[in-house]
């Protein structure tokens, strides 16, 4: 089998079934044309890789590059901006947006409802990311800073084919129109974790807490925004924690502390009681669709797999993948069995979406060169002749 088939056919997958959902809602298209057309389109572009960039020069790549990033931001301002979120069957936007609103009122955020009378599970760091957009009049334009945070980094770290192969994947993707289209927090969550670890692997490969107060305030921000970044978080660092000294260990532990001790206090400080902690809270909401014992074991998993870690690309996003996609698989399996896999799909039993928080990572290892990860110094000056 090809390298990363697997990969490839797994993002496939997850797009095909965004595409089905939302294609049996209209009948301007038939399904049955949607759906080869677009596997032809996806055929063609994932088969052939990067090949077809051969014909341009480096220069000419970086002028297509930027000018795709600057068009796809200013379509992505349009749609986001033009979208009237109360008219949505989606609340991830309305989670934030009540969320935010209520600490600011000096309210318990979490036995608030939203648009669709449902209660946040957002964590308090997604609030904090989120804050400087409620203030712009709409949380949706997190997903712009997000888009042009991503393009920045593929293009500082590496070669503008695969920066450009990245964006072209992220394009064809209805799983990521379908966050655009709905407001979703999500991917863009997903998204500044993974600019963070390029950022760490590329900086600090050697020496992962050589800066150990800033990167406990970081992890500890980081594992508030959502559940789900702990499996990340624990495979790239956990090892390596007990093998740094006894004063990093004691300086990062305290970072992490407080800051998670902070980002606790500022969420649940206008909360009225015990009880009312006890019936809201987002754990509750996070954890609802999987048995305890499943959550925790696959809680666990992310922290064996960290002692097995040896290179970013073959071990990390590869586990990192896998321990993201668990749960939600599990989850899936369990409404596909109890309810059948076409209602799942296109009733409200399941949430799909949950699925493609991994895409950033995956698209990564779809693109990832075969020889080296980033780019070289010598890459970096390369110019067309």
């Amino acid at each position: 089998m090809p390298k990363n088939t697997i990969f490839k056919i797994l993002f496939y997958l997850i797009n095909l079934l965004f595409l089905y959902k939302y294609s049996v809602r209209q009948d301007i298209i038939s399904v049955g044309f949607i759906i080869p057309i677009y596997t032809l389109i996806f055929y063609v572009v994932v088969t052939k890789d990067i090949l077809y960039f051969k014909f341009f020069s480096a220069n000419k790549l970086k002028f297509i590059y930027f000018f795709t990033s600057i068009l796809m931001a200013f379509l992505l301002f349009f749609i986001i901006h033009n979208t009237d979120g109360n008219l949505l069957n989606v609340d991830r936007w309305s989670a934030m947006d009540i969320g935010i609103k209520s600490l600011l009122n000096g309210q318990y955020p979490y036995n608030v409802s939203d648009h669709m009378n449902q209660y946040t599970s957002n964590l308090p760091g997604l609030f904090i990311i989120g804050f400087p957009f409620y203030l712009m009049g709409n949380v949706g334009y997190l997903q712009i800073i997000t888009f042009l945070l991503l393009t920045l980094t593929l293009y500082v770290f590496f070669d503008i084919k695969k920066s450009l192969y990245y964006l072209l994947l992220l394009i064809l993707s209805p799983a990521y129109w379908w966050e655009i289209f709905c407001l979703s927090d999500l991917m863009s969550n997903i998204f500044l974790l993974l600019c963070f670890f390029i950022f760490f692997e590329k900086k600090y490969k050697e020496d992962k807490f050589k800066q150990p107060y800033l990167l406990g305030i970081l992890l500890g921000f980081f594992t508030l925004t959502r559940g789900i970044v702990i499996a990340p978080l624990a495979i790239y660092y956990f090892s390596d924690y007990w093998k740094i000294s006894l004063h990093k260990q004691l300086k990062f532990a305290f970072a992490c502390m407080i800051t998670i001790g902070l980002l606790i206090t500022m969420a649940l400080r206008d909360c009225p009681d015990l009880k009312t902690l006890l019936d809201y809270h987002p754990l509750r909401l996070q954890t609802i669709l999987l048995p305890n014992y499943i959550v925790i074991l696959t809680l666990i998993i992310p922290f064996i797999f960290s002692f097995y870690i040896k290179k970013f690309y073959n071990d990390f996003l590869k586990s990192t993948v896998f321990c993201m996609l668990l749960p939600v698989l599990i989850a899936f399996g369990m409404k596909w069995y109890q309810n059948g896999l076409n209602t799942i799909i296109t009733k409200m039993f399941f949430d799909i979406s949950y699925l493609s928080m991994c895409f950033p990572f995956l698209i990564l290892i779809i693109v990832n060169p075969k020889h080296r990860f980033f780019k070289t110094h010598s890459q970096s000056h390369t110019t067309s002749h």
